[in-house]
């Protein structure tokens, strides 16, 4: 009955986590998801902890495509020939846990509003809850980041019936296809600079503006996997060189290379945020292929990126988690300059007694946190496992390899 159901559920999810822990990585990419992680985590205020060199490449200047870039480079040719059992795999290692934790968000917002703890986000309503990841930011504010997640499905979806339909068309070039995807992406940008400047309201073209602007992005880490990987690194200084002498012409070209892929906030010059994102995914590619050698075998580093999922989804809480324990705290350790109202008004907000380096504390709980809940978790599934299905194990399992996990 329920007790099997449940028993049953547990084995899959710790068959699961083993496929996982014992899955063969590509340890490149496993440290590039680690610094597309951090670069969200840091970009959401905390850049006082370290600069991550965002004073060469601007985080806003290129993280989130840097994460299109990576899931491009997993993507699978033979995901044409299944395009329907594609699309469901999508939904269900995607939509659905995001749907799922849109539960909990909301249930926690509603009742935080309701307490007048918070002064941001919208309580639960059926509009806020499944129209909103489509057309607006969420309401649901303590999840804000996780916008990426179904407009990175969208992506995948609109990828891989776009390489169908080319496909049967015989039109197979890859590099046209690279053009045709920056072309839509330029009319994206082009079209949220006109929404933003007429004062139209932008919701309904929210999904297919962002993306429009991730498609190439998305062409190109399956570009770099096909082509480049193996031919690009064989002179580091000459690759370095090149990268900082375009960041170089940018920097002094432009006033900011800011934009902001959720806001749908572009610059005027609408090429400009695929050049910044060109170079940012350059730089710290080639920075990734240097430190995964370094780092190879690194416990840290391979559970960091494959859970940027988890990061991403519950760093902001984490951070709510620690201006509730200093707002606990100010009165009876007198903490000068702890700004109630704007904790309660502002979801970034950073406590800085004067130094700038305290938001070190926010982003190392906000990278931490989730993922030592996450920990936690499977060691107690697997436990309850190891104790129910203690036969099975001892003949072996059922432990595969698997290909790269980004969740």
């Amino acid at each position: 009955g329920t007790g099997s159901s449940s028993l049953g559920s547990i084995h899959k999810y710790a068959e699961k986590v083993r496929k996982k822990r014992n899955a063969v990585l590509n340890q490149e990419f496993l440290v590039l998801q680690t610094i597309a992680i951090l670069s969200v985590v840091i970009g959401h205020g905390k850049e006082g902890a370290f600069s991550f060199f965002s004073d060469w490449f601007p985080i806003y200047s290129y993280h989130m495509p840097l994460f299109v870039f990576i899931s491009g480079y997993f993507y699978r040719i033979n995901s044409e020939e299944k395009i329907f059992s594609f699309i469901l795999r999508k939904a269900k290692t995607l939509l659905l846990p995001y749907f799922l934790w849109r539960i909990v968000y909301a249930a926690i917002t509603t009742l935080l509003l309701n307490a007048n703890v918070i002064a941001y986000g919208k309580p639960f309503s059926l509009y806020n809850f499944f129209v909103d990841p489509w057309v607006h930011e969420d309401s649901f504010i303590l999840m804000l980041p996780a916008w990426f997640v179904p407009a990175l499905f969208c992506v995948q979806v609109v990828f891989v019936l776009l390489r169908k339909l080319f496909g049967l068309l015989r039109f197979r070039q890859e590099l046209l296809h690279l053009l045709l995807f920056l072309l839509a992406g330029l009319a994206g940008v082009y079209a949220a600079r006109v929404l933003w400047e007429t004062g139209t309201a932008y919701g309904a073209f929210s999904t297919p503006i962002r993306v429009a602007f991730f498609l190439p992005f998305y062409q190109l880490g399956f570009l770099y996997k096909k082509y480049l990987e193996q031919k690009l690194f064989k002179n580091y200084l000459l690759y370095f060189s090149v990268i900082f002498l375009v960041q170089m012409c940018l920097l002094k070209g432009f006033p900011s290379l800011f934009f902001n892929v959720s806001g749908l906030s572009f610059p005027k010059f609408v090429l400009l945020p695929f050049l910044s994102s060109f170079t940012g995914i350059g730089f710290w590619l080639g920075v990734s292929k240097v430190l995964a050698r370094a780092f190879k075998g690194n416990r840290v580093i391979r559970y960091v990126g494959q859970n940027t999922w988890t990061v991403m989804m519950h760093h902001p809480f984490s951070f709510f988690a620690v201006n509730c324990i200093l707002w606990g705290l100010s009165g009876s350790l007198n903490l000068a300059g702890f700004d109630q109202h704007a904790f309660q008004t502002n979801i970034w907000y950073t406590y800085s007694p004067n130094l700038p380096q305290f938001a070190m504390v926010y982003v190392v709980v906000g990278v931490a946190l989730p993922l030592l809940v996450k920990y936690g978790v499977e060691k107690l599934v697997l436990s309850a496992d190891e104790k129910f299905f203690k036969n099975q194990h001892k003949n072996g399992g059922d432990h595969e390899n698997s290909a790269q996990c980004t969740n």
